[in-house]
């Protein structure tokens, strides 16, 4: 019942909507996968599903810079959406650690954690 709930009460939240886009509610194999990791890359991963995160956007609206804009092509604001599926600076890397150099969003949510978690890790962008 309680999780009934919760999942009611997600969806109608109009709070957290990158994290909506990753999470449907309460997911017991996600927890597991988080609660096996260290605490550098709990943070990364919650901020890669959260958009809370060292990327460009995030800083923009913390004031800690000036431009949303990706910096490695300048090609739009850099969120973890674009870092993760769309940013051409790392469609090499991209394929190498989630095998396509584009990801749309729905090919973003059906992707591994621990595949975006590597992804994430091997740029460098994010340590």
């Amino acid at each position: 019942m309680a999780k009934k709930e919760l999942c009611k009460e997600w969806s109608a939240t109009s709070i957290g909507r990158q994290a909506k886009f990753f999470i449907h509610g309460p997911n017991n194999n996600l927890t597991q996968f988080a609660m096996g990791l260290n605490r550098p890359d709990i943070r990364i991963l919650v901020g890669l599903l959260t958009g809370h995160i060292t990327l460009n956007r995030h800083l923009t609206i913390m004031g800690v810079c000036t431009d949303p804009i990706c910096e490695a092509r300048g090609e739009e604001e850099e969120t973890s959406l674009h870092f993760l599926g769309q940013c051409s600076a790392r469609m090499q890397l991209r394929f190498s650690a989630l095998g396509a150099y584009l990801l749309n969003l729905a090919e973003l949510q059906n992707c591994k954690l621990a595949k975006l978690l590597k992804f994430a890790k091997s740029s460098k962008r994010l340590l």
